[in-house]
C-alpha cells in the first residue's frame, strides 16, 4: 500500500470528512466539523482487560509492531472507500461549491480555527482544491496553534507520516499529546502506538496501556486492539498500574475541564 493511501486511510479513520454545503454560519460559530471528546465514567470498562481474541487493525499504517500482525485490512479499506463515496457526493452546484470555498478560505484567513481546519481536510484530501499537503499542514498548524485539537491531531499524523513535513515522532508526540490531553480519542490511540514501539519517546507499555484504555473507553476500536496487543507483553502488576493510571488521567482532565 503506497504512502499516500496510508494517508487518505488515516484521515478515514479520524473522520476528516471534507464540507458539503457549507453553512458560514456553523463554520464562524465552530459546530461544522469540530471534535465532539466523549469521555465514559471512570468506571465504565478502564479496569477491564482486553478480550484476548481482539487484534490491532492498524498495523498496515506502521503505526504498530508488525508483529502484531495486520488483520482487518479489508476494514481499512472499507473505512476509505465510504470516505470516497461520501466526498463524491456533493449535493450543490459547482458554482455554489466555489462561493462556498471562497467564504470558508475567507474565514479561514480572518483566524477561525475551525475554517482553517477545514481548508486543511480540503487540501489533505484533494477536495475541492489541488491535493497540497504542504498547503494542508499551514491550515492545520495555524488552527493546532489556536487549541483546535482535530488539527493537532492532524498536524501530528503529518508529522508521523512524514507528509507536507519532515517525518518526525517527537513532533508527532507533542501535537497528539495536546489533543489527546483535550480527550480526542484519535490522539490518545496514536500516543498510545508510539510508547508501544518507542518511535519518538522511550518505549513504555504501561503508558502504551494507559493511552489505549483512555481511547477504547470512547469507543475507539483501534485502540482496543492496541490495548489486547499491549497486555499480551505486561505483567499483572503492570496493567494494575496502567488502570490506575488511566484513572489518575480522568480525574486530572473532566469533561468540560480544561
Amino acid at each position: 500500500m503506497t504512502r499516500s493511501a496510508n494517508f487518505f486511510r488515516s484521515h478515514s479513520q479520524a473522520r476528516c470528512f471534507a464540507p458539503q454545503g457549507l453553512d458560514t454560519a456553523d463554520l464562524a460559530s465552530g459546530r461544522h466539523l469540530e471534535h465532539r471528546a466523549r469521555r465514559s465514567s471512570a468506571g465504565a470498562i478502564l479496569d477491564h482487560p482486553t478480550p484476548r481474541a481482539i487484534r490491532p487493525r492498524s498495523a498496515s499504517l506502521g503505526l504498530l509492531p508488525s508483529s502484531w500482525g495486520g488483520a482487518g485490512q479489508n476494514q481499512g479499506m472499507k473505512r476509505t472507500l465510504l470516505l470516497a463515496l461520501a466526498l463524491a457526493v456533493i449535493p450543490v452546484t459547482v458554482d455554489a461549491q466555489v462561493t462556498e470555498l471562497a467564504q470558508l478560505r475567507a474565514l479561514a484567513e480572518q483566524g477561525n480555527a475551525v475554517a482553517q481546519y477545514n481548508l486543511g481536510v480540503l487540501y489533505a484530501t484533494g477536495q475541492g482544491v489541488p491535493q497540497d499537503n504542504a498547503e494542508a499542514e499551514r491550515w492545520y498548524r495555524l488552527a493546532a496553534y489556536q487549541g483546535h485539537a482535530d488539527a493537532q491531531y492532524s498536524l501530528g499524523l503529518m508529522y508521523q507520516l512524514g507528509y507536507g513535513v519532515p517525518e518526525e515522532d517527537a513532533e508527532a508526540e507533542r501535537w497528539y499529546r495536546l489533543a489527546a490531553d483535550q480527550g480526542h480519542a484519535d490522539a490518545q490511540y496514536s500516543l498510545g502506538t508510539l510508547y508501544a514501539g518507542g518511535e519518538g519517546v522511550p518505549e513504555d507499555h504501561v503508558l502504551a496501556y494507559m493511552w489505549f484504555n483512555l481511547a477504547a473507553a470512547q469507543g475507539n476500536e483501534d485502540a482496543e486492539s492496541g490495548k489486547a496487543g499491549i497486555e499480551e507483553q505486561m505483567t499483572r502488576e503492570q496493567i494494575a498500574e496502567g488502570q490506575r493510571m488511566s484513572r489518575e488521567w480522568l480525574e486530572a482532565h473532566p469533561p468540560g475541564g480544561n
